[in-house]
């Protein structure tokens, strides 16, 4: 999970995230070293938090990039 990456953007700390999510701070650490996994409960409430989706908590972004071919002359 990339919990730590989304904590850094927001400018948040892991107590802060606790705090708002009404959690034990040692929670979250467990979460952001990757010791622990949240629930499929708590994953949703953290996406939402985030404004991602799940996917994105736990694997990075959902988009693919692209590469630019070059374009073919007939």
């Amino acid at each position: 999970m990339r919990l730590a990456n989304f904590l850094e953007r927001k400018g948040l700390t892991q107590q802060a995230l606790a705090d708002e999510l009404d959690i034990p701070r040692n929670t979250v650490r467990r979460w952001v070293n990757k010791k622990a996994t949240p629930n499929a409960e708590m994953l949703q409430k953290l996406a939402y938090f985030f404004n991602v989706p799940v996917d994105e908590l736990l694997n990075g972004p959902t988009w693919t990039r692209t590469r630019n071919l070059p374009v073919m002359s007939r």
